[in-house]
């Protein structure tokens, strides 16, 4: 199919006939680029039929109260105003009533079904034979019910004896202004392919097709030495100046002019081929169009027998380069993943989306703007204070800025004191260096997805020495001044589908944004110098796990095993409530975390440089070639980013300061909270749980986060029965029961109350 999209990549709709596709086969496997796939297989070898249809006509399945098992299958399609009906069925030889079956099954559709109708398909009819069957009866019965035309007037299949015939037709309603053409067939198949097209209400536009050019600028191909040669030639101090949006912008400006000037300009089209199909085997299957074109037209046996030589010739090169490109790619799992997530790309376009608030939006701008709004719901208000608590759980939240570590608890976690007894650890001198700049650079993975800025990350390390000084000037102008420039506060977002096929909803899609690699240089900068001071004076606390040095699942989960298994095995069961937090990172208070930022005692400027960091940002999202409207983003650390991450850390690091008992303990990674509570004594213990519980729930109030609560759970952990766990009252998550659970996925591994690996060992398996 893939062969077929290269060559035709405006089609709409796709009809199959004799797909051979089985259950062992998953749709998975066989989805096209912005298609979505019906079918119809058989129980046993051969057979079957498929229709892939355009994700952008509103397509759905018809049912079909087939009472024979005859391979029929329908969807119904929407373009602007109208609609169509399209069937596709396959006869096979032998099958004498199947006509019949397709009458009784569509004429009780009634006309609203059939003046709507393109049925297609291999009828096994020859519609040319010299003189009527019992078949072509049937079937003209079939075409006067429904009131159709038989639009195919040209051979479509060959014998290898040469004989022609015409049995695979197109049946369309005469209200349908339709017209066909034949084209050769695919690979060995002795069936033409068949092209319909509707005259005066097309289904495809310019917008819908997939085969779109567009200029792309091919920096591979750049002549590097020429740029460099001409970055060496500017004196950058007389360009630069002591404002650091306009020195990024007028350097951003002379980098990309002189980049392009040297750069090849080329219009890309996604009109691609795989790669076992080199160009003269292209130009040989054009060539094998235009005989078979002309045995069609004159039925030269010379020139069929021309054209079958040219087909298997094809076919035997094909078979061979394919078999020598996996070949190649088994021996290098690099090129082979590439290949793997080449067939991914583009998979999975976006359909139509459908909100309760707002019309279908169809047009890729009308879904980019859907989806940023959606987006845009799950940022909470901006506050300048702790919010009120809701109950007396626990006593009011004290003042962040006040916080600084407890001479009489782990010295890693945060307690209330004044500001000024933080040791100031951060170095005075934190600015940047040539050096550190090239560093950086260095260890930018090639392949890194550019930003809105198309600087990327082949560019900045061809020319990397050429650059470095007027980076120098920018970062150091950002870092003193306590500015981040207003443009690398402007993210791309690109939605990704949570599920295959994509769905209809845009709550299904998850942003990822894409932002200024040369951004990502200076916060990959501070990222360190801010890791290294808060470990040096212990403010992280033991039970983050997540973003940090020498932290990660595997760490966590091994702590988390021996934690259990140590009670375990004094015979001590455990109760683990795993809690998920709602929009964790995009629900981040920008001011609070501000305030967290604040204790912390940072040197004035960097404190104003995270203000500045975090304060008017903006996101559009891009669907296709289309952008949204920017839409401010008012709460949430910056996704896609490099301090993103470190920054959520420090936002809930105090969590683990909630009232526990002494034996508890909690576990944090990322947005995943677990809370482990042995169960020495199991009443009172269940209660002493259920306040840690509150407590938590107050933490999360005070800090405008919320929990899902569908989504959290407990579970037991024990090696014997005990009933008594039967017996305990329900635990409460805001006034909401919390469900027990006997498995449970924490960090990608699947966890039983006995702890035994079964069921994981089975999903992995």
């Amino acid at each position: 199919m893939s062969f077929v999209l290269s060559h035709h990549t405006s089609l709409d709709v796709i009809c199959i006939s004799e797909s051979w596709l089985t259950a062992d086969i998953l749709s998975s496997e066989i989805s096209l680029p912005h298609y979505t796939l019906f079918r119809l297989d058989r129980n046993r070898r051969g057979g079957g039929v498929a229709i892939y249809v355009k994700s952008n006509l509103s397509p759905s399945r018809i049912p079909l109260n087939l009472t024979s098992p005859i391979e029929l299958l329908a969807v119904s399609i929407k373009f602007h105003s109208r609609s169509y009906n399209i069937a596709v069925f396959y006869r096979p030889p032998s099958q004498q009533d199947a006509i019949q079956q397709v009458i009784n099954t569509l004429t009780p559709l009634g006309p609203s079904f059939s003046s709507k109708l393109i049925l297609v398909g291999d009828f096994n009819i020859n519609v040319c034979a010299p003189s009527p069957s019992p078949l072509s009866n049937q079937l003209q019965s079939l075409i006067d019910l429904l009131h159709l035309k038989q639009l195919v007037s040209s051979p479509t299949h060959f014998s290898h004896s040469g004989s022609p015939s015409t049995i695979d037709l197109v049946l369309s309603s005469s209200r349908i202004k339709a017209f066909t053409y034949v084209l050769p067939p695919i690979g060995n198949s002795d069936h033409s392919s068949i092209i319909t097209s509707i005259k005066r209400h097309p289904f495809h536009t310019t917008s819908s097709t997939t085969h779109t050019t567009k200029k792309s600028w091919l920096y591979h191909k750049a002549d590097v030495a020429s740029i460099n040669a001409n970055l060496e030639e500017i004196n950058w101090d007389q360009i630069l100046s002591n404002d650091v949006n306009q020195s990024w912008s007028l350097f951003h400006q002379m980098f990309m002019q002189i980049v392009h000037r040297f750069t090849p300009l080329k219009e890309k089209s996604n009109h691609s081929y795989p790669p076992w199909l080199p160009r003269p085997l292209l130009q040989k299957m054009k060539y094998r169009r235009r005989i078979f074109s002309r045995a069609t037209l004159s039925n030269s046996p010379q020139l069929w027998l021309q054209y079958r030589s040219l087909r298997n010739s094809i076919s035997s090169e094909v078979k061979s380069n394919k078999a020598r490109f996996f070949n190649s790619i088994s021996k290098s799992p690099r090129q082979f993943w590439s290949f793997v997530r080449s067939l991914r790309k583009n998979k999975d376009p976006v359909p139509p989306l459908t909100s309760e608030t707002q019309p279908t939006a169809k047009s890729n701008i009308d879904k980019a703007n859907l989806l940023n709004s959606t987006f845009a719901s799950f940022f909470t208000p901006t506050i300048t204070s702790n919010p009120p608590p809701t109950s007396n759980l626990s006593p009011p939240h004290p003042p962040l800025s006040s916080f600084s570590p407890s001479p009489h608890s782990n010295p890693s976690c945060y307690s209330p004191s004044s500001p000024n007894s933080i040791p100031l650890g951060l170095p005075a001198d934190f600015l940047c260096t040539q050096e550190i700049i090239l560093r950086l650079i260095s260890e930018l993975p090639l392949n890194t997805s550019s930003g809105p800025d198309d600087v990327s990350s082949f560019l900045l390390k061809a020319t990397a020495s050429h650059i470095v000084s007027p980076l120098q000037h920018i970062f150091n102008l950002s870092l003193s001044q306590g500015t981040f420039p207003e443009v690398w506060k402007k993210s791309l977002v690109v939605p990704i589908p949570k599920t295959s096929p994509p769905s209809a909803s845009p709550s299904d899609y998850r942003p990822i944004s894409l932002l200024s690699l040369v951004s990502k240089l200076l916060e990959k900068h501070v990222h360190q110098i801010l890791i290294d001071y808060l470990f040096s004076v212990g403010l992280i606390s033991d039970s983050q796990f997540g973003f940090l040095p020498g932290r990660s699942t595997t760490t966590a989960l091994v702590t988390v095993s021996q934690f259990i298994l140590s009670s375990l095995d004094r015979s001590v069961p455990v109760c683990g409530l795993f809690l998920d937090v709602k929009k964790a990172f995009d629900s981040v208070s920008h001011q609070l975390l501000l305030d967290k930022l604040l204790a912390l005692n940072l040197p004035s400027s960097l404190y104003s440089w995270f203000t500045s960091y975090l304060s008017d940002r903006q996101q559009s999202v891009r669907v296709g070639d289309s952008i949204s409207s920017p839409i401010p983003v008012t709460s949430g650390v910056p996704q896609g980013s490099i301090l993103g991450p470190l920054l959520f850390l420090l936002f809930v690091n105090d969590l683990s300061n909630v009232s526990l008992s002494p034996h508890s303990k909690m576990f944090l990674f990322a947005d995943d909270i677990l809370l482990l509570h042995p169960l020495v004594n199991p009443s009172a213990d269940w209660t002493s749980l259920q306040t840690e519980i509150d407590s938590i729930c107050t933490w999360m109030h005070k800090n405008s986060l919320s929990l899902n609560t569908s989504k959290s759970k407990y579970m037991i952990f024990s090696l014997s029965r005990h009933s008594v766990f039967d017996t305990l009252p329900l635990l409460y998550l805001n006034q909401s029961p919390i469900d027990r659970v006997f498995s449970y996925k924490y960090l990608g591994l699947i966890f039983t109350p006995t702890f035994s690996w079964s069921k994981h060992i089975s999903f992995i398996i």
